[in-house]
């Protein structure tokens, strides 16, 4: 997902202010238990109002 946020700057030509993120264990159990995530979504705000989301798992495509 650094990826996103590094496209999100660049297109956007300017920093975001403020972020939201959340995570769970939805695709594999063994994840969960690992204490990780494999399901992701990302809100961002720019000082300009812009708002960005970016939503991403380990089975993507």
């Amino acid at each position: 997902m650094i990826h996103d946020f590094d496209m999100a700057r660049f297109l956007l030509g300017e920093e975001p202010v403020e972020l939201h993120a959340w995570g769970s264990a939805l695709v594999d159990p063994e994840i969960g238990a690992a204490d990780d995530i494999d399901t992701a979504v990302v809100t961002l705000r720019t000082a300009g109002g812009t708002l960005i989301s970016i939503s991403n798992s380990r089975r993507a495509t």
